[in-house]
């Protein structure tokens, strides 16, 4: 193989994930679970092969499963083909659907039908990319802003008397500062905000996390300000976070560690993680992402990825549990480029405690409860998932065939 062959490879493999068309139309039934029937069945433990792309995998038909009950088209606020826009987020108060996509934040009224988009805050010509919605406690909607020409963050709330998204600014002038620039690409967008059971609003800045007082209107890091190490006149930016226990636990760009910072006290820990197939040289060029996603599930095992988990034992430590591979994550097993996983985008847990994995195979349940794994849809395009207070789990898609809202009852089995 040529040099310039071998230097392009890793980027076809990218390329490759970003435009393959899978699904199949059949589905199986394990233990009284309704699921679409992944690629393969099962999944050797060492994957010896080398990636080659001689043959390009077939394009297959793709249909959406009845069970998922479509609401509402975008048709109108997106033009298939031409204004392709990702999901980033989606968020539910009362009968509004908040969704979250690339240049604007559109909202779906499930009583009228209705239908509005707010388009994006600008300064200038310099627009901005929503990234992540939280509903907090009191019932406020926030949203989490990226400049995209400027590369810094903005937090954001929806102010019902003007029918508005208005930037914040806080007491201390921490907010309005954009110096040491984030990396918005390395952020797990619907993961980015996060409350603490006192109210305050997490979120990335500045290679850190700031927490928000939003009755004080004022704010802190949680973390040294020297965290972490900036190098070359940037920062690593805190990728994504959640909040469990009286900690944040998040991931940051530098590494695939798992770290936490103690509310009260600001101890911070490294918990590292253990060497997967995302570990090997000729497949964690371009999976090394799927790192950052984060989810705690009914059993409080803190999931990073769809590859391992780290679990809290009887004498206090918690211990790292490699997740046998899902052959579910599996886009294609052609003969030259052998289970090729799918990059993840991020997790949702539902109320029961099941996690719900968006990635580029399609919407991946995992049961807790009887340790199983089922693909609820095979569609691979940008998608966000969020549950309702009547046992409904509601599901936005932004794309040319499936450009809409659907809903799923979360007592029928996926």
């Amino acid at each position: 193989m040529s040099r310039i062959n071998k230097m392009l490879l890793p980027l076809g493999i990218i390329l490759l994930l970003s435009v393959y068309l899978y699904t199949t139309t059949s589905s199986t039934t394990t233990s009284g679970l309704e699921c679409v029937a992944p690629r393969v069945q099962t999944v050797p433990d060492s994957l010896k092969q080398e990636p080659s792309l001689e043959q390009m995998p077939h394009y297959e038909a793709r249909e959406m499963p009845s069970r998922w009950q479509t609401q509402a088209v975008w048709q109108n606020l997106f033009k298939p083909g031409v204004d392709y826009e990702n999901v980033n987020a989606i968020a539910i108060q009362n009968n509004l659907i908040w969704t979250a996509a690339k240049w604007r934040l559109l909202r779906l009224d499930t009583r009228t039908g209705e239908t509005h988009s707010y388009e994006t805050f600008k300064s200038g010509d310099d627009p901005f990319l929503p990234l992540d919605l939280l509903i907090s406690h009191d019932g406020n909607l926030w949203t989490l802003i990226y400049s995209v020409r400027q590369s810094y963050l903005a937090l954001a709330r929806y102010n019902p008397q003007t029918d508005k998204f208005e930037i914040v600014s806080d007491a201390q002038n921490i907010l309005q500062s954009h110096q040491n620039r984030e990396i918005g690409i390395s952020l797990v967008a619907s993961q980015v905000m996060a409350e603490t059971s006192e109210g305050m609003i997490l979120i990335p800045f500045q290679g850190n996390i700031l927490s928000y007082d939003p009755q004080k209107n004022t704010a802190q890091y949680l973390m040294p300000k020297n965290f972490p190490q900036i190098e070359n006149g940037g920062v690593f930016p805190v990728t994504a976070l959640l909040v469990y226990e009286n900690k944040a636990w998040f991931t940051i760009s530098k590494d695939s560690d798992l770290r936490s910072v103690e509310f009260q006290t600001g101890k911070l820990k490294n918990y590292g993680h253990i060497t997967t197939l995302l570990d090997e040289p000729r497949w964690g060029y371009y999976m090394r992402d799927n790192y950052r996603p984060l989810a705690v599930d009914g059993m409080g095992r803190i999931w990073m990825g769809y590859f391992m988990r780290i679990t809290l034992k009887s004498d206090g430590q918690y211990t790292w549990e490699q997740v046998h591979l899902p052959p579910e994550f599996v886009v294609t097993n052609d003969p030259d480029i052998r289970y090729l996983w799918a990059n993840l985008s991020s997790i949702y847990t539902s109320s029961n405690g099941d996690l719900w994995f968006e990635s580029g195979a399609g919407l991946v349940r995992y049961d807790v409860a009887k340790d199983q794994w089922c693909k609820s849809t095979p569609i691979y395009e940008s998608h966000k998932v969020s549950e309702d207070g009547n046992g409904y789990l509601w599901m936005a898609i932004n794309s040319g065939e499936y450009n809409g809202v659907y809903k799923h009852d979360l007592d029928v089995q996926p």
